[in-house]
């Protein structure tokens, strides 16, 4: 309760400094939206599931902080460090697991809008953009979810506003210190892209970082090399895909041949994670998988069908508009541009684009938001035909196969 009290007041701190009437008015009824919304959910889990926390991750956090002592959690061979440590303070404060739930979907919620709203209150206009940012489903399926992507945003939209990602938005060194170190703990991979980042803005002249990080290259090549190749074939392997002619890679055999396959399984893994779930594939594996209300994989009936919504919300609105802008973000904002690439490049090479959806929503939820700040990004100037028609060939081609 206390850090939902202080999620609280820095949401009022902010609410109050945003400069658009529009913007405030919008924030005020999100934040009864997606509070409703998470009322519902829980009534919804605890009826039909009889549970408090959905199926995988969520319920792990709960389950495994509720067991340990606190000095254990940093005995885990786990990135989720911070993040069992808030379930944990949870877990051993209040004894009601539904209470629990309801505290981490609102602390989501205000986490959301902390984020959003550091990056956008010194903005003097609101519009359909920042609607298509903060109503977007995938969103609300994270949110609705006790998982760590919401604290994921915040820390790394309080780093890109330090890379000045963000015009008109500062931070204060202590916050992004603060933020780098939680973002360390959370999801540590993160950290390489925004310090990549740091190096082409501020670091050219600091010839001895550039020295040291290409000794550490070239002397642990073979190391980062097969740890790639080890993750890479690994999240084939999970997703049940023959691994067969990729296994001498681990071995250290390497050939034209394989290197060709590689990069085919790549390019396939890239066009998964940008153009995946595809809605009318997504409602055929749902339907015919589908259990007990509405539960299929690992994901609940509400889950499931904000998937299936999102999917048509990423094809209709967010792919378009991201294909038509992302020239123009490399032009106009190159720091978002720069951190978006190399973040879809590590999850395509880590996970062959086969990851969750709240991934994927990670890289929306930065690319509209880096929208904002072009020079002109009025919907009518970025929402063009010619690149639904394009979408629509993406959609009906995805389909097919």
């Amino acid at each position: 309760m206390l850090l939902t009290l202080i999620y609280l007041a820095i949401f009022y701190s902010l609410w109050q400094s945003t400069e658009s009437v529009n913007r405030k008015k919008l924030v005020v009824f999100v934040l009864l939206f997606y509070s409703l919304f998470t009322l519902v959910d829980l009534y919804y889990i605890e009826q039909f599931l009889h549970t408090s926390f959905h199926p995988s991750d969520p319920t792990n956090y709960y389950v495994v902080s509720l067991k340990i002592s606190f000095k254990e959690i940093f005995e885990l061979d786990s990135s989720n460090t911070f993040y069992y440590i808030i379930n944990w303070f949870y877990n051993h404060i209040y004894p009601d697991s539904t209470f629990i739930s309801l505290l981490v979907k609102l602390n989501n919620v205000f986490v959301i809008l902390l984020a959003y709203l550091l990056i956008t209150r010194k903005l003097p206009n609101m519009g359909v953009l920042d609607c298509l940012i903060l109503f977007n489903p995938y969103l609300l399926m994270t949110i609705i979810r006790n998982v760590r992507d919401p604290y994921i945003i915040l820390f790394v939209s309080v780093i890109l506003i330090a890379l000045g990602a963000f015009p008109g938005s500062t931070i204060g060194r202590k916050y992004v210190i603060l933020c780098i170190i939680l973002l360390a703990l959370t999801r540590f991979v993160l950290l390489l892209p925004l310090f990549l980042i740091w190096l082409s803005r501020f670091g050219r002249k600091s010839i001895p970082i550039y020295v040291v990080i290409l000794f550490f290259c070239i002397s642990y090549f073979d190391v980062i090399w097969m740890h790639i190749i080890h993750q890479t074939i690994s999240a084939l392997s999970a997703v049940g895909e023959d691994i067969t002619e990729l296994k001498p890679l681990i071995d250290g055999d390497f050939s034209f041949s394989i290197l060709i396959h590689l990069l085919g399984r790549l390019f396939i893994g890239l066009i998964s994670f940008l153009f995946t779930p595809h809605p009318v594939n997504y409602w055929y594996s749902w339907i015919s998988g589908m259990q007990e209300y509405g539960s299929y994989n690992i994901y609940t009936g509400i889950d499931n069908f904000l998937i299936w919504i999102g999917a048509i919300y990423a094809y209709l609105l967010v792919l378009p508009i991201s294909l038509y802008s992302m020239l123009r973000l490399r032009k106009e904002n190159s720091v978002i541009y720069a951190f978006i690439i190399l973040y879809v490049i590590i999850y395509t090479l880590a996970y062959i684009g086969v990851t969750d959806i709240r991934n994927r929503h990670f890289a929306f939820f930065f690319i509209l938001i880096g929208l904002l700040f072009l020079r002109n990004n009025s919907f009518r100037v970025i929402y063009k035909l010619k690149y639904v028609f394009y979408t629509l060939i993406l959609f009906v081609g995805i389909m097919l196969i």
